[in-house]
Parts: structure tokens; sequence; C-alpha cells
């Protein structure tokens, strides 16, 4: 149970429902109640009494707090950049930031993209090319090199040159550069420059996204290549691809217009509500019709890696969906 002062409780126990879900969530979670908890809020408790201590214990362990706790303590116990060498889920070499809490000690503690992990490891078959867009320090470029074998291909674009550096160290390590190629570049729809930023203390490299000009907010600015898939890899065919750039989904889709065409290939990819607002000006709703609109049906990953029908729920802040040429 969460420590409360009597003097704020006192202030805590004057607010109405909602304004006491506000304060609670902005004390806890640093932010507001959005619109679609408001008006849940509302309804369930018309005709009901809120008990303060309930409810900030079921926000204390909620997965979102739970989150947020366990970045501050990653900060805490690695002031600075700490890299290991560790294994993805099918033993690769990963070159590891422990600081780096949603990558690097989610990896270590087997904690990341487990049911994705799954997904991938049961569709992903020899002979296949396969196309990984925001290929990180290479998680899953690894595994897909693995999968497809010699006789297949990954093709892997990763705009930020700390995380690209790693990402080209893994593949050397494990012995798949014949099989991987790499492009220090992010995938758009235009051939050109863009920029990234980053705070000095990053902790989250895997949430660096483009920035749009003039609206830097951190220290450390990136000037990046970007380059269209349609450009670099059309007429081949193409059997998976993986998308993941922080917001930049649209963007990567309006360039690969060519290949989602001719290829049909099997995507898995991120909707990020605040970053496609921020980087591609758009809504996951509006994302997915793009997407939908060229013959595709959408599909959650359960645990195990098996695929669920998507009932078009996109209240999650964050979602990963497959999505299967119809």
């Amino acid at each position: 149970m969460l420590e409360v002062s009597s003097s704020v409780m006192r202030k805590i126990e004057n607010l109405n429902t909602i304004q006491l879900h506000e304060a609670l969530f902005q004390g806890l979670l640093g932010r507001k109640l959005n619109e679609n908890e408001r008006e849940y809020l509302e309804e369930f408790y018309a005709n009901k009494d809120v008990c303060i201590e309930e409810l900030s214990r079921n926000i204390a362990n909620s997965e979102e707090f739970f989150q947020k706790k366990r970045e501050d303590f990653v900060y805490r116990l690695f002031p600075k950049s700490t890299v290991v060498i560790g294994h993805g889920p099918m033993g690769h070499e990963l070159c590891l930031d422990l600081r780096q809490f949603h990558m690097g000690f989610a990896t270590v503690a087997g904690h990341y993209e487990v049911a994705e992990s799954r997904f991938v490891q049961k569709h992903i078959k020899p002979n296949m090319t396969v196309i990984d867009i925001g290929g990180n320090i290479g998680f899953f470029t690894t595994m897909f090199a693995s999968l497809v074998g010699p006789s297949g291909s990954v093709t892997t674009f990763e705009p930020v040159t700390q995380t690209f550096l790693r990402l080209q160290a893994a593949v050397h390590r494990n012995r798949q550069d014949h099989i991987v190629k790499l492009y220090h570049a992010a995938a758009s729809n235009a051939e050109g420059f863009a920029e990234i930023s980053y705070p000095m203390d990053c902790v989250n490299m895997g949430g660096v996204s483009i920035t749009n000009e003039g609206q830097s907010r951190h220290a450390i600015k990136e000037r990046i290549h970007t380059v269209r898939l349609d450009d670099e890899l059309g007429g081949r065919q193409i059997d998976f691809i993986k998308i993941d750039v922080e917001g930049a989904e649209l963007l990567a889709l309006q360039g690969a217009d060519q290949i989602l065409r001719s290829s049909r290939p099997t995507m898995m990819m991120e909707f990020n509500r605040e970053q496609l607002a921020n980087v591609s000006q758009t809504t996951p709703e509006a994302l997915f019709e793009l997407v939908s609109g060229y013959g595709y049906s959408a599909w959650h990953i359960n645990w195990d890696g098996d695929l669920i029908p998507f009932e078009g729920d996109f209240s999650p802040a964050v979602l990963n969906l497959v999505f299967l040429p119809q």
C-alpha cells in the first residue's frame, strides 16, 4: 500500500470521483485520464462509492505503474551504459546494454517480445525473404537469419548509429553476414534525410523516433538517411515484413506500395498511438484502414505465438498485430 500523507488525504477526500481518479493517475502514473478511461469511470462509478485505498492499490499493482517503476529501478541500478554479451530466445549473441530497460534488461530477463518471438519461430521458414524494419540491436534479425537459413535472406533497416553498430556486431558474432544485409537508414516514403534526437541519459534507445524539423527537444541529434523499400527491394518476392519504427510505420508503408501489391507479404507491425501522432500525424485506426485496404486481415498474437482474430480494439497505447493477405 502506498503511503499518503494526512494533508493529501484530506484534499483527496474533497474531490469527486473523476477528480479523485485524475489526481491519483497524475500523482502515481504521471498522466491524465484518457477519454475512454473517463467515460468508463463515469459509468462504472455512477452509483458506487470510491475506496481511496483500493484505488491506490489497484494503480500501484497495474502493469503501467510497474513498467514506470522498473525503468526507475534500472536507471538507478545502471547509472551509465553497461554493455554485456547476452543471448536472445534462440541463443544468439547480442550486445545488450543493461541500462536499456526495454531491450537490454528485458532480454536478459527473458521478458522481451515473448509472444512475438514464439510466433516468428512458428511462422518463418527456410528459404524465406524477410525485411526487418527497425532492427534495433538484432533481436529479431538474428532470429530471422537462423530461421530462413543460408538459402533465405534478411534485409534490416536501422538508422540510429549507436544501435546500428550493436546490430552489426550481433550479425558478425553470429556469423550471419552471408544471410543478412544491413542498411544504416530508415525506411520511409522518400529517399533523403531526416533527424532523430534523444536525451543524453536515454534508457530506451529502441523508442527513438524521427523528429519533425525544428521540434527536437533532446540534447543529442543525428541526421539519418531515409530510403524507400520499393527503390531498394522492389521486384523481389518478399515473404515477411516486421515493422517497429516508433510511429514511422505509415511512412515506411507509403514507400512499399509496390511490394505490398506484388509480394503480399505477411506483416507484423507495432501500433503506438502517441508515436504515430507525433511522427506520421496519423492514428492507429487510420493506419489499420490503410493496411486493410491492401486486402489484409488482422490478428492478435497470443502468449503461445498463435494467432487469434483481431476485434478492432485500439484502446491499448501500444499494440502489435499480424496482417495476413486474404
